[in-house]
């Protein structure tokens, strides 16, 4: 039996994500977000006004005033969107996959990739009209995905899987 040892580890001489080649995501999803927001937003001042001209006894001039809030939300989304979609990158090495998004709340996931139990690519209605795929991967535990890199190209999503399951392949062979 091999004796317990448990060393300490010198943080500076680990290999930081920073210096990972991290691949941003299409242009196109941008779009995507842009569309699917504005959807929400029609649906939202739709039901707005029409609880706004339903109520009874209340002036509609007064009910304009939560459209605007709600419109000025609208606008100052839009206008992040960009900066938020520059955020979203990911890198893939030999042994792990990390993924890093957020303009305000930053996160950083990396999975390793001998944790990996399957790999699905999927695409919604929206993301189809603009020919971009959603790459899920589950690890052992969870029926959700336990990471998803939206906004790849055909191309990128089915060569990350190919990969993926390559290496799964290598690590059941072992």
């Amino acid at each position: 039996m091999s004796e317990f040892t448990n060393e300490n580890i010198d943080i500076n001489a680990l290999c930081g994500f920073e210096n990972l080649d991290f691949k941003p995501i299409n242009r196109r999803y941008l779009n995507v977000r842009r569309l699917k927001f504005i959807i929400l937003f029609v649906i939202i001042l739709i039901a707005m006004n029409i609880i706004a001209l339903t109520a009874i006894d209340f002036p509609y001039v007064y009910s304009l005033i939560p459209i605007v809030f709600v419109f000025l939300i609208f606008i100052s989304i839009i206008l992040i969107l960009p900066k938020a979609h520059k955020k979203r990158a990911f890198a893939l090495r030999e042994n792990d996959i990390t993924y890093k998004s957020g303009l305000i709340w930053h996160s950083i996931i990396t999975i390793p990739l001998n944790r990996v139990q399957h790999v699905a690519v999927t695409e919604g209605p929206v993301t189809r009209m603009y020919k971009l795929k959603n790459l899920n991967l589950y690890t052992s535990g969870e029926s959700s995905s336990d990471l998803v890199i939206k906004g790849l190209t055909k191309e990128q999503a089915f060569k990350i899987k190919d990969f993926i399951n390559s290496r799964l392949e290598k690590y059941e062979n072992q």
